[in-house]
């Protein structure tokens, strides 16, 4: 990842998103709700789609349906799963955009943290308050700790970070009134053995002091056996609150597991600024659900009855949801007019302008996607390059020993590693234009494996050149991933447009592409 061009795959991420849950540990933890069998297909189906082979989007979404069928079965609370799919899936979406749209220049080390940088932390801001309007009439009886951020690290000169799973366990014991030991091992005394609840005693000792990170099956399975345990010795745990701890742990193993990834890449330092902008967004971001809820509360108390309260409480969330996003996409439009080419910043004048029309957290949310780092900046040669190769493109004489100087030129300034996908691209047009399709098709394949990731908007017409060489050459499979590609980034292909792609479909636009010929 350190050296790699690009974004990270859908793969890659949703099996990021799978380790940060834990619910598929490398080996049997017991509390599993799920067989060995079932947790070994998810995982060669997971490699599967890392490495993107068969059928991209139906891989991509059995494997998000088993993801949610999972936590339902182990956390069976649908208002809460609804809210971790839906902050989720306005990841995915994002994320899929700025891949669409922007091509990129950097690692994958880089691009991930440009992505979290600029566009993650007020995303989650706008996801959880998102989630915690449209869930309060369902779980207004949850228990949570105190601490308005028990999700997040405690950060710490001396002892570092420590993960939100210590907080969330120190949380229980309070919460039930016992001591760790006695809590996971309740009437431990030297003349009283159980192998079982001794073993369990270690392990949370273990996870409190943040030496290990417990799979998710194996933390709650250690939790349920405490609470037996617990109930046998008389002093029993409410079933609401062992609900609500279960709650709890699952988010804070999701949370532990992200910030120790985030620490252990970019350094604690990093993660502490994160911390920062986050409690920022929010005290923003709860000033305007405060005005909401200002306006709300004396309507539910006219409501007749429960049903009523229930009905206008979610009225007001999906109105007030509208309403907001309304106001988000306001500023985004004035943005374009704030922006000083001269002095190459937004004009400090109008941007408290728009503060004071719209508020403080639409203008920070819209603003942070356009406030790029300097250390994200691409250098102007690598624009100059990508420029160089578009002209050479258009060229209608292309030859061989311009492309080779355009190669050497892309090495001499460095950026070979960015626009190598290019050289290869006009390598392959050059053959095509020649009609030799099968000299052409190795190096299509190539610039169409290195760009789909980092080209961005500019690979449209070389994603269509691909699928239509790879018919040419009797590349069905290879045909089929170009076409799934373009489904995943909403490329339209030539014969294809807006249709499903079917087989019938697919066999129509492969036999067309296999006898056309086009203009490159």
């Amino acid at each position: 990842m350190e050296s790699e061009i690009g974004y990270s795959s859908q793969g890659e991420l949703l099996k990021a998103a799978y380790d940060a849950f834990g619910i598929l540990p490398r080996k049997e933890t017991g509390g599993s709700s799920f067989s060995e069998k079932e947790k070994k297909t998810m995982q060669k189906r997971l490699d599967r789609l890392t490495k993107e082979e068969g059928e991209l989007s139906e891989n991509y979404g059995q494997l998000v349906s088993s993801l949610s069928y999972w936590l339902t079965d182990i956390l069976p609370w649908p208002a809460l799963i609804q809210a971790i799919g839906d902050v989720l899936s306005d990841f995915q979406e994002c994320y899929t955009d700025l891949l669409r749209r922007d091509g990129s220049y950097l690692s994958k080390r880089q691009t991930n943290q440009y992505f979290i940088s600029t566009r993650a932390v007020p995303l989650l801001v706008l996801g959880l308050h998102r989630s915690r309007l449209r869930c309060s009439a369902e779980v207004f009886w949850m228990q949570m700790p105190e601490d308005r951020y028990w999700f997040l690290p405690d950060m710490d000169e001396q002892k570092g970070m420590s993960l939100p799973l210590s907080k969330v366990m120190r949380w229980a014991y309070a919460k039930c009134g016992v001591s760790q030991t006695q809590f996971h091992f309740p009437g431990k005394s030297p003349n009283v053995e159980n192998y079982q609840l001794q073993n369990n005693l270690d392990n949370a000792a273990n996870w409190l002091h943040n030496k290990t990170l417990p799979s998710l099956p194996a933390l709650l399975k250690n939790f349920k056996e405490s609470f037996e345990a617990l109930a046998d010795s008389g002093r029993p745990v409410p079933p609401e609150t062992q609900v609500s701890l279960y709650a709890a742990l699952l988010f804070s193993r999701f949370s532990s597991y992200v910030f120790r990834e985030l620490a252990s890449v970019y350094g604690e330092n990093y993660v502490a600024g994160l911390f920062a902008q986050f409690r920022k967004l929010d005290r923003y971001m709860s000033y305007e659900t405060g005005e909401f809820y200002k306006e709300i509360l004396p309507a539910l108390e006219r409501a007749p009855n429960a049903e009523a309260e229930h009905a206008t409480w979610q009225k007001g969330v999906a109105d007030y949801w509208e309403f907001f996003l309304d106001k988000i996409c306001a500023v985004q439009d004035e943005l374009e007019y704030a922006f000083d080419r001269e002095k190459g910043e937004f004009s400090p004048q109008v941007i408290d302008a728009l503060k004071r029309k719209f508020g403080l957290f639409p203008v920070e949310y819209a603003l942070h996607p356009m406030q790029v780092p300097r250390d994200f900046e691409a250098s102007e040669k690598f624009f100059a390059l990508l420029a160089q190769g578009f002209e050479l493109k258009r060229r209608g004489g292309l030859q061989l020993e311009q492309i080779d100087q355009y190669e050497a030129d892309l090495k001499k300034e460095a950026v070979y590693a960015q626009l190598d996908w290019f050289a290869d691209w006009l390598r392959a047009i050059f053959y095509y234009r020649q009609e030799d399709y099968k000299a052409a098709m190795p190096y299509y394949r190539s610039a169409f494996t290195k760009a789909k990731y980092r080209a961005g908007g500019n690979q449209y017409k070389l994603v269509n050149e691909y699928v239509e060489v790879a018919a040419k050459n009797g590349k069905w499979m290879w045909f089929k991933q170009g076409i799934a590609w373009a489904q995943y980034l909403s490329i339209q292909i030539r014969w294809l447009r807006d249709e499903e792609p079917t087989d019938e479909a697919l066999q129509f636009v492969y036999d067309m592409f296999r006898r056309a010929r086009y203009a490159h």
